[in-house]
């Protein structure tokens, strides 16, 4: 990125027609190549078993408050009839949730389609791959860690996009599947770790950001912003995060980002989306190009020119030590601290009941 001209995406190839000689060279080529004959965004099988289930859950939850009710009104029916519909809501924001896979020819096709988009445009296509080595928060998370559709156009340009998708382990026994879009863009400098935990993907298709440094450093800022993002930095770094948080950029991430968690850490930008991006289609790539040309733009023309003033020489591109990561909470200390506060409580209740 240079941070001076807009960017100029060929998207012909995601419109053209496919042959089927073309498409079975593609496939036979690629699965020779190593790359995986399945989606690695699609659910496990868990996953579909338990989307299985709910969705008849939830029919046989509607058809039992619906025979109560045609049988006459009583508080008895009634009562019945309110906790089916919440069952069947229940069941409704866990199959909401569910994003269909991309299988055989379509799934081909996709990735066909996105590949020779990436040759158009001078970009380097991964089909999937393991995690990539990046400092974002998100990818050193869960189990059975993959990349997938993975678009990096190269040094110059500075930015690539992909999905990434990991298992987490649940606390009673099995595991959940965790699909994100991801956009990450490189910096001209180094920047004190932000996190920007957006408040309007956290409803029935999106995912709340768990992030880990919650509550550490928290601020809130002006206007309109606190509504749609939760901000946090490390301590002492308030100025710093408004540095880079003009009115300007803020007004941008609100038009362009509101549905994005957003990461500064290091020399590079994380946006990330808690569905994946359908690269295949050019109204998804219209989309990550306005992104880069004003939330990537924006923040690049903010970095270019930051100094740490905490570091004794300011010529060099480095962060203090206690801007580089933001602070996690130390769980020992709540938890002395919680249990310290529980005794005193206990104690004096004690005291005044006797």
């Amino acid at each position: 990125m240079s941070g001076a001209e807009a960017t100029a995406l060929d998207l012909r190839a995601l419109g053209e027609p496919v042959s089927r000689s073309d498409l079975r060279s593609f496939r036979h080529t690629s699965i020779a190549a190593g790359v995986p004959r399945l989606d690695p965004t699609a659910p496990s099988l868990r996953g579909w078993l338990t989307v299985i289930g709910m969705a008849v859950f939830g029919v046989l939850s509607a058809l039992v408050g619906l025979l109560v009710l045609l049988n006459g009104i009583s508080v008895t029916s009634v009562v019945v009839a309110l906790v089916s519909a919440f069952l069947v809501f229940g069941s409704t924001l866990i199959v909401g949730r569910f994003s269909w896979p991309r299988w055989g020819s379509r799934l081909w096709r996709d990735r066909y389609r996105i590949a020779h988009f990436a040759e158009q445009n001078g970009a380097r296509y991964t089909a999937a791959t393991p995690t990539p080595q990046l400092a974002g928060m998100l990818f050193p998370r869960g189990d059975r860690r993959r990349a997938s559709d993975v678009v990096d156009f190269g040094v110059e340009a500075g930015w690539s996009v992909g999905n990434l998708s990991y298992l987490k382990n649940l606390p009673k026994g099995g595991a959940e599947q965790h699909v994100w879009g991801y956009v990450a863009v490189e910096l001209p400098r180094r920047f004190p770790h932000i996190v920007l935990d957006s408040l309007s993907n956290h409803g029935l298709r999106g995912r709340e950001l768990e992030n880990p440094y919650s509550g550490q450093g928290a601020i809130a800022l002006e206007g309109d912003f606190s509504r749609h993002f939760r901000m946090t930095c490390p301590p002492g770094y308030e100025r710093d995060a408004l540095y880079l948080l003009t009115p300007d950029l803020m007004a941008v991430l609100i038009d362009e980002g509101r549905d994005f968690d957003i990461e500064v850490v290091d020399n590079r930008l994380f946006l990330y989306r808690p569905r994946p991006f359908a690269l295949a289609e050019a109204a998804e790539w219209e989309r990550i190009r306005r992104i880069i040309d004003t939330i990537a733009e924006g923040a690049y023309k903010r970095t270019v020119n930051y100094r740490d003033e905490r570091v004794g020489d300011v010529r060099t591109d480095i962060v203090a030590a206690g801007g580089r990561r933001l602070p996690t909470p130390n769980l020992t200390v709540i938890v002395l601290v919680t249990y310290a506060v529980c005794l005193l409580a206990a104690v004096a209740a004690g005291f005044l009941g006797g």
